[in-house]
C-alpha cells in the first residue's frame, strides 16, 4: 500500500466518522479509551491520514490506519472482509470516490467550528482538497462547490 492509497482511505474513513456524528478529539493515550472516546480519537487519527503522505512516513501511517481499522472492526462498523477489500490495491471504487467527495463537503461544514480551535485545520483541509481529485472536470466542480460553501459559511 502506498501513501496515496492510505490518504484516500483516511478520507473515506473520515467521511464514515462524520456521517456517524463522531467528533474529532485527540484522546489521552495514557488512559484506556473506550466507546465514544475511542471513536473520537480514531477520527482524530484519520484526519492526519488525509494529507499527502511522504514515502518515509508510509509505514507509520500504515500503523495508524491499522489502528483505525481495528477500532472499526471492534465496534462492528466494518467487517475484516470489507476492510480487506478497502486495502486491496485497485482503482478507487465508486463507493470510496463518492465518500471522498462527500468528505470534502463535510469538511467545509466542520471548518467553521474547528478553525477557532485549531488554525492548522484550514491548511490540512486545503491539502486534502488539492490532492483529492485529478481530472479538470472534477476540479471545476470542486471549485464551484467551494464557492457555494464559502457563501454559506459567510451567511452562517
Amino acid at each position: 500500500m502506498n501513501g496515496k492509497h492510505i490518504s484516500n482511505l483516511g478520507k473515506f474513513y473520515c467521511s464514515k466518522f462524520i456521517s456517524m456524528g463522531i467528533p474529532i478529539t485527540k484522546g489521552d493515550v495514557k488512559t484506556k479509551l473506550m466507546g465514544p472516546d475511542l471513536l473520537a480519537h480514531a477520527h482524530w487519527m484519520c484526519t492526519l491520514l488525509c494529507v499527502p503522505i511522504p514515502e518515509d512516513s508510509v509505514s507509520k501511517m500504515m500503523r495508524w490506519l491499522c489502528f483505525v481499522q481495528g477500532v472499526f472492526a471492534a465496534q462492528g462498523i466494518y467487517s475484516v472482509h470489507e476492510m480487506r477489500w478497502h486495502n486491496a490495491p485497485r482503482k478507487l471504487s465508486s463507493e470510496i470516490r463518492e465518500s471522498i467527495v462527500l468528505y470534502k463537503g463535510q469538511l467545509m461544514v466542520l471548518q467553521k467550528h474547528l478553525i477557532d480551535e485549531n488554525p492548522k485545520v484550514q491548511e490540512v483541509q486545503d491539502m486534502c482538497v488539492r490532492d483529492l481529485l485529478g481530472s479538470e472536470e472534477e476540479r471545476n466542480i470542486q471549485s464551484k462547490i467551494l464557492e457555494l460553501e464559502k457563501v454559506l459559511l459567510l451567511q452562517g
